[in-house]
């Protein structure tokens, strides 16, 4: 039974990362890998009786990426979207457009594939040691993180995106969906970056249980 968790929460992360960065191809790749990959490392754990010392660090490095990305979404919500949407007309739309490809790059994807993956993996271990005063926290920082965050990424703000890129700024469409895009991402926005902060404060609270 844990390794068929640590399959589907593999498949859970990887999938949904694989799924903003190539769609449906890089959502079923993302999912193979992320079951091999977390079915190895909670094959690892199992053999340990005790939780181990890399517990505590797992939980920090997730805590540490969940608040990473939290405070990335959080600059988008109160400043980056606010001053995209008092530029006159669409002037703000171009700019958007722009930095949706940009992000596509190996620093932000790196942190935000470290994210999810590094909650899988303290998950693991917390499914193994039960009895850790982390395990709970591990958990549901975790769960909260894939769900709230990747998740609502995946289906909300990715396709907003995409139908964004496929209209033009200067087209008789583009004040129709600049105006649709800033009334329904914005909120998804806020939605994934408070999972994010409390995915990181519980994370962070069982990094406190584990002294």
């Amino acid at each position: 039974m844990l390794l068929v968790a640590a399959a589907l929460l593999g498949v859970l992360a990887a999938a949904g990362v694989g799924a903003i960065i190539n769609s449906v191809t890089g959502a079923a790749i993302g999912a193979v890998i992320g079951a091999v990959v977390s079915v190895a490392h909670m094959t690892m754990v199992m053999r340990q009786p005790r939780a181990p010392a890399a517990f505590g660090w797992l939980l920090i490095l997730a805590a540490l990426f969940c608040g990473l990305m939290g405070g990335f979404f959080f600059a988008f919500s109160f400043l980056v979207m606010r001053a995209l949407e008092v530029q006159p007309g669409v002037a703000g739309m171009p700019v958007m457009q722009t930095i949706n490809v940009v992000v596509f790059n190996p620093v932000f994807g790196i942190a935000f594939s470290a994210a999810p993956a590094f909650c899988v993996f303290a998950m693991n271990t917390a499914l193994v040691h039960r009895r850790e005063a982390a395990a709970n926290y591990a958990l549901a920082g975790g769960a909260l993180y894939l769900v709230g965050t990747l998740y609502v990424t995946v289906f909300g703000n990715v396709p907003l995106n995409d139908a964004l890129a496929a209209v033009s700024a200067t087209s008789s469409a583009a004040p129709e969906m600049w105006a649709r895009y800033l009334r329904e991402w914005v909120p998804w926005n806020h939605l994934r970056t408070a999972a994010a902060f409390l995915a990181a404060g519980l994370l962070t609270v069982g990094v406190a249980k584990r002294q």
